[in-house]
């Protein structure tokens, strides 16, 4: 099976960049996804190699291009089993590039979390 893998990654859509794998219309196939950066990285053995691959938010693995589906096309993509790695990682810092200030000033600050996922479950707290 095709592997869309973690080797390039792509912080913004559009049409400059380059396919990093070609599948053809109904053929099955994988996509590995990268993780943002953020406080895992702390403690990672690959910690400074991931620095400076994950240079952007919201990392795409490469691009995929359909062989046969042209403009104006609607695909429809079915996705299957979800494999999770055993930590987790989510970040809010209030008004950013993808909600420009529309939950207002919340007073807040920065918040990040690190988890645990197991069974299934991701583990918020000792409670959730």
């Amino acid at each position: 099976m095709k592997r869309a893998t973690r080797d390039v990654l792509y912080f913004e859509t559009g049409p400059d960049n380059p396919p990093t794998l070609h599948v053809d219309l109904g053929e099955e196939f994988e996509v590995e996804t990268q993780m943002n950066r953020g406080p895992w990285l702390q403690d990672h053995p690959d910690r400074e190699v991931l620095e400076k691959k994950i240079v952007g938010g919201n990392p795409s693995s490469g691009c995929i291009y359909v062989n046969g589906a042209g403009p104006g096309d609607v695909l429809v993509v079915h996705i299957g089993p979800i494999d999770v790695d055993p930590i987790g990682y989510t970040m809010f810092r209030g008004s950013n590039g993808a909600m420009p200030g529309w939950l207002g000033g919340t007073g807040v600050g920065t918040v990040s979390k690190v988890v645990e996922i197991s069974d299934g479950l991701i583990h918020w707290s000792d409670t959730l």
